[in-house]
C-alpha cells in the first residue's frame, strides 16, 4: 500500500543545525518502499517503512567501538550473510535513505553500515545499526517512533517488535532489523541477530536526565519524546515554524502526554526544555508568551479553549500545553522534579 508524507522545515536565519545541509529550507519525503519505520507521533503520523539497514565504521578516536562485521555470523539457521557491509557517513546518508536522513542527522548521526542475510529465492533479512555518537541521541531516535515498548531482545533493552520489524537501542546505537513478511523462522533469526549485536555493545545506556524529570503520575504510557531540534516538537504539537524556544543540540527537550481521567478531553502535554543558562530560559518563555499574546505568567486560555502555563526553574523551562483547565496545568508544573542535575552541559 503506497503511503507518503511530505512537509517542510523552515530554519530561521542563523539558527540552522550544522548537522543539516547549509540551507534554510528542507523538504522531507517519506515513502514506505524506501524508509524504515522511524516515527509515529501524537498529532502527525510519520509511518515510514524502509530498506535502510546499517552501522557506522565509527568516529575516529572513539574507544571500544564494536566490530559488528566480525561479530555478526556468516550463516545463521540457513541464512547466509550476503556480500560486504555498506557503510555510510553524515555526508552521504541521503544516498541510502533519500528523504529520511534528516531525522538521524538532527540527532547527531555519526555513521551507519548495512548488512543483508539471504536464503534461496531472494528472501532477505536486512540489518541496520546506526552509530548516533551518544546514548541520549540513540534513545531519542528510538523513542521518536516507539509506541509499544517490549522486551523482545532482552528485559534490560528497550525494543519494539511488530510484523517483522525490530528496532532497539543500546549505548550509542540505534538498531533496525527488518524481516518482512514475518514468519516464525524469521522471528527467531531476528532475535538471535539482535542479541548478537546487543552483546557486542558494552557501552552503558543512560536515559537523558530531562526524561527522568517528567512526572510519572497520569503519564500516558510510552508517550514521551526526547529531541534537540524544534521540528520534532512541531511533529507532536505545532508551535511555530520558527525556533522560538531555541531548542538545539545544546538545549535538549522532552515532551510527554498526560491524561487525568478516562475522558480523552482530559489530556495535556508537558514540555521541558533545558538551557545553557537561566537567561535563555527566561528569554524563551517571554518569546513564547509574546508569540501567542499571552501576557500573564499564570495559566492562560488559548483560542481553542484549552490552557497553557509555564514555569522557570533555574535553566529549566517547563510548559503545559493543551490542558483541559488551569488546575490541571498547575498540578503538572508542581510535579516536575529536577533529579540528577547535570554538572556540565552536554552538547
Amino acid at each position: 500500500m503506497a503511503f507518503f508524507l511530505d512537509f517542510t522545515i523552515i530554519q530561521p536565519e542563523g539558527k540552522y543545525n550544522p548537522g543539516f545541509p547549509d540551507t534554510r529550507e528542507l523538504t522531507f519525503f517519506f515513502r514506505p518502499a524506501t524508509i524504515t519505520s522511524v516515527g509515529i507521533s501524537g498529532l502527525w503520523i510519520l509511518s515510514v517503512w524502509a530498506t535502510i539497514m546499517g552501522i557506522s565504521a565509527g568516529t575516529p578516536g572513539q574507544d571500544r567501538r564494536p566490530d559488528f562485521t566480525a561479530q555478526l555470523p556468516e550463516k545463521i539457521n540457513g541464512w547466509q550473510r550476503a556480500g560486504e557491509a555498506e557503510f555510510y557517513r553524515p555526508d552521504n546518508l541521503y544516498e541510502y535513505i533519500n528523504g529520511g536522513a534528516e531525522l538521524f542527522l538532527s540527532y547527531g548521526f555519526q555513521g551507519a553500515a548495512a548488512y543483508e542475510y539471504r536464503q534461496e529465492g531472494g528472501i532477505e533479512i536486512k540489518v541496520d545499526i546506526f552509530d548516533m555518537g551518544d546514548p541520549h541521541d540513540a534513545f531519542g531516535v528510538f523513542w521518536h517512533g516507539c509506541e509499544d515498548l517490549d522486551a523482545f531482545v532482552d528485559p534490560g533493552i528497550q525494543s519494539q517488535y511488530s510484523g517483522g520489524l525490530l528496532t532497539f537501542w543500546k549505548g550509542s546505537y540505534y538498531v533496525s532489523i527488518l524481516a518482512y513478511p514475518e514468519t516464525p523462522e524469521k522471528r527467531t533469526v531476528v532475535r538471535e541477530l539482535a542479541r548478537t549485536i546487543a552483546g557486542a555493545i558494552v557501552q552503558d545506556s543512560p536515559i537523558p536526565p530531562i526524561i527522568q524529570w517528567l512526572p510519572r503520575r497520569h503519564l500516558v504510557m510510552n508517550s514521551y519524546r526526547y529531541f534537540t531540534h524544534h521540528v520534532w516538537l512541531n511533529s507532536q504539537y505545532f508551535i511555530s515554524g520558527e525556533n522560538i524556544l531555541g531548542i538545539d543540540r545544546k538545549t535538549p527537550a522532552a515532551l510527554a502526554r498526560y491524561r487525568f481521567s478516562d475522558d480523552p478531553g482530559s489530556a495535556a502535554l508537558l514540555l521541558l526544555v533545558y538551557y545553557p543558562d537561566a537567561g535563555r530560559a527566561e528569554s524563551a518563555r517571554r518569546d513564547f508568551l509574546e508569540k501567542f499574546d499571552l501576557v500573564s505568567n499564570e495559566p492562560a486560555q488559548t483560542r481553542d479553549h484549552r490552557w497553557v502555563a509555564s514555569r522557570i526553574r533555574g535553566r529549566l523551562l517547563a510548559m503545559v500545553l493543551q490542558a483541559p483547565d488551569p488546575a490541571s496545568a498547575t498540578v503538572l508544573l508542581d510535579r516536575v522534579r529536577i533529579k540528577n542535575y547535570p554538572k556540565k552541559e552536554r552538547p
